[in-house]
């Protein structure tokens, strides 16, 4: 029996392969992969990664039994694991070796699958969101630098690491087929899912949407991406509409804002242009060859570099 772990990274099709295996359960079927139940056709095994965050090794052997018991029962092949909040874990250290032993313990073959972006365009997505859940802190310019090095501890894992290259996968329109190409050897034809496009919004309005979210969560005490604070996110959203309609000069407070977005997307692109200049040479050499092709372990070590 085959494990097969998918741990992100995040902005890059995480939320599209979820949805497609909570949907396409018979095409899962098909293609050798356990089938689960998942609440509202969502696969996620954020479970999971809660126990490996608290080192609970009975919890997840717990786990790993239950889904090879389930997988053995319906004449699967191969167990599938996603969750892209693995990718935020230091693989090295903590729970995440006591994952890769459970498993290791559980099944006879383990892999790793990581869907890698272009680093900029990632970092355009990711700090989008940032300010969408009014958290952009541009004091920190270490991200590309943590992405990067991340992607090199998965690599350097004593277990097979495989790479999807995400801007190869929508280039063609065939990210879910690349993806499941990798994971179950198939040729299957996969829908896409895209239902998770964020809607555009001028970065001004994001950032004093965000600005709400935050202090709606604070003042709650919950996660900002809880549904009370979408809910917050919604009502500005529609209020600021309404606001637009009625207004005498709607196109003045679209320009208004069009104008701040724009110095603030400058700024951005500063801030990702002085991050992504930290990363080391060799560490991007390799970073970029995930992005232009998948990347197997075997490709991989003849890259490695000291």
């Amino acid at each position: 029996m085959r494990c097969v772990l998918h741990v992100g990274m995040p902005k890059a099709g995480s939320t599209s392969i979820q949805l497609c295996l909570g949907r396409e359960r018979q095409l899962v079927r098909d293609m050798g992969i356990a089938p689960r139940q998942f609440v509202g056709g969502f696969a996620n095994d954020y479970a999971l990664y809660q126990k490996v965050v608290a080192v609970d090794r009975d919890g997840i052997s717990t786990y790993l039994a239950g889904l090879r018991r389930d997988a053995e029962a319906a004449g699967a092949r191969l167990v599938f694991l996603t969750s892209e909040m693995f990718f935020t874990l230091p693989p090295e250290r903590g729970g995440f070796p006591v994952l890769l032993e459970e498993m290791s313990r559980h099944f006879e073959e383990v892999r790793i699958i990581i869907v890698v972006r272009n680093l900029r365009s990632f970092m355009r997505s990711y700090l989008r969101q940032l300010i969408d859940n009014g958290a952009l802190l541009l004091h920190d310019d270490q991200l590309a630098v943590w992405f990067v090095e991340r992607l090199w501890a998965f690599w350097t894992l004593p277990v097979d690491v495989v790479t999807v290259s995400f801007d190869l996968a929508v280039g063609d329109k065939k990210l879910l087929t690349r993806f499941f190409h990798v994971v179950a050897g198939t040729n299957r034809l996969v829908p896409e899912v895209v239902e998770n496009a964020t809607p555009s919004r001028p970065l001004a309005f994001m950032a004093m949407r965000g600005v709400i979210a935050r202090l709606v969560a604070a003042r709650h005490g919950i996660h900002v991406n809880s549904s009370v604070v979408d809910q917050a996110r919604t009502g500005v959203s529609e209020d600021f509409d309404r606001i637009v309609r009625i207004s005498e000069d709607p196109l003045l407070i679209t320009r208004t804002l069009d104008e701040i977005s724009q110095s603030l997307g400058e700024e951005i692109e500063k801030y990702i242009d002085h991050c992504i200049s930290l990363v080391s040479v060799d560490r991007m050499r390799l970073y970029e060859r995930c992005v232009m092709s998948d990347l197997s372990e075997n490709e991989f070590t003849g890259l490695a570099l000291p």
